[in-house]
């Protein structure tokens, strides 16, 4: 994915990938980047986001800070648990 295109399954509200721009300018190969706790909480959401809508990471991903990484992932696996397509912990 090159952050345009629309995953396997697309918003139904947006009709469209979510737009992430502003994010990767901030963060795309900036792996350096020190923790910023706002920028970490918006990552967070974007990954909640992405996981409702069924699309996948960005591919910009690899290339961002350890920690905007995580929360991205860590907020990917929440939304997709919570729009039942992950496995639920018991």
């Amino acid at each position: 994915m090159d952050g345009t295109r629309a995953g396997s399954e697309v918003s139904a509200s947006a009709g469209r990938r979510i737009n992430d721009a502003p994010l990767r300018a901030a963060l795309e190969n900036r792996r350096g980047r020190p923790l910023d706790e706002a920028i970490s909480g918006v990552c967070y959401t974007h990954g909640v986001r992405l996981g409702m809508a069924g699309e996948a990471l960005p591919d910009w991903l690899s290339t961002a800070p350890r920690w905007a990484r995580e929360a991205l992932r860590a907020g990917h696996a929440s939304g997709t648990t919570m729009a039942g397509r992950g496995r639920l912990e018991e």
